[in-house]
């Protein structure tokens, strides 16, 4: 008997966040030796049921199962469906099904101001912040969809209810030129009526102390948040909402690098699903250009996908800082020291390579 045990795309079981038309490969086994593939057939739909597909390979006549690239033509943050049929060497059939979900595959789409509740003159400062909006819809819609991402540490919650299993997301790059983002499937969370977003926001390494020398403001000053939720009807309606100055914040019981928690407060702030949150500081808008971004594409356990963007221009200060750091995390100025102070002494140094 032959059977489809595993069928992958972009070698992840099941991924959310995937920005180009997939790699999709598979596993067979069989009771009987020496099986070998004859053909496969690879269908992609919009549609559990397959009834109508936006792709379909049709029967191709190959020994080929890792690295096969569909061409479907597929459109931004949506779950596709995917069936891959083979047939061995002796005609016996096998089938296996999965699904994934789009990123964006033009960042030009992106949807979602980057929002900060924090001042130039909270640049010294790792505190947290709380960020809510929320919103009303008259039915649920066919599928649901939040993407986000941050500059800083990120954690969103819809009701309530963290979303996604993502830790320290969107993860650590070098922001100035590529920034990710994470794709996640909500469609089993909303509520009929008023649904409520937060975000939990932090530091990070985007101005957070690092390095030996615990320096901090290495890539910006200020955290911030940018995402939307994506909801999609009947008849291919899609309703955005997005992050914008209309949003609320207020201070984290997180006092310093996500480390420290002020429990007096902490009740009041898990999940954000609290309406009582007060209206500490209207959150201000911010602009990124979308060019910087990229999906982080994750497995359906939490894993993530996401995509490229422009390099920014970088100061000479900026650079002449990094190399220090890099001098200094390769322990290099301690034999910097000891070569200078050699010189002075008009003494010759050889050091050898350990």
């Amino acid at each position: 008997m032959l059977n489809l045990d595993k069928l992958l795309i972009n070698y992840m079981d099941s991924p959310s966040g995937v920005e180009r038309e997939p790699v999709i490969g598979w596993k067979l086994s069989s009771d009987r030796r020496n099986v070998t593939q004859h053909s496969y057939r690879i269908r992609i739909s919009e549609s559990p049921s397959f009834d109508e597909c936006v792709f379909d390979s049709g029967e191709v006549v190959s020994d080929e199962s890792a690295h096969v690239r569909p061409k479907a033509g597929l459109k931004s943050i949506k779950r596709y469906y995917i069936r891959a049929e083979v047939t061995d060497d002796a005609g016996e059939k096998a089938a296996g099904n999965s699904s994934f979900i789009t990123a964006y595959m033009d960042n030009t789409e992106w949807a979602g101001e980057f929002i900060t509740a924090e001042q130039e003159a909270d640049k010294d400062e790792s505190f947290g912040t709380l960020l809510r909006k929320e919103f009303y819809i008259d039915s649920l819609p066919q599928a649901a969809y939040f993407v986000g991402t941050a500059h800083g540490l990120y954690i969103p919650y819809l009701n309530g209810r963290k979303i996604g299993g993502d830790v320290l997301a969107p993860g650590w790059t070098s922001y100035n030129k590529h920034l990710l983002y994470q794709v996640y499937d909500i469609s089993g969370e909303l509520l009929p009526g008023a649904n409520a977003l937060g975000v939990s926001l932090g530091a990070g390494w985007y101005k957070g102390k690092m390095s030996y020398n615990l320096n901090r403001n290495h890539y910006g000053t200020r955290t911030a948040f940018g995402g939307c939720i994506i909801l999609d009807y009947a008849g291919g309606r899609r309703v955005v909402i997005g992050s914008d100055a209309s949003w609320l914040a207020q201070s984290d019981p997180v006092l310093r690098d996500i480390r420290r928690r002020d429990l007096r407060r902490a009740a009041g702030a898990a999940g954000l699903e609290q309406a009582r949150l007060r209206r500490f500081r209207v959150v201000s808008g911010r602009d990124r250009r979308a060019g910087c971004l990229r999906a982080r594409a994750h497995a359906r356990q939490g894993d993530p996908d996401h995509r490229l963007l422009h390099a920014a221009p970088d100061d000479h200060a900026a650079r002449r800082n990094r190399a220090r750091l890099w001098a200094e995390s390769l322990r290099l100025v301690p034999l910097q020291n000891r070569i200078r102070a050699a010189r002075r002494q008009g003494r010759h140094a050889l050091f050898r390579d350990a």
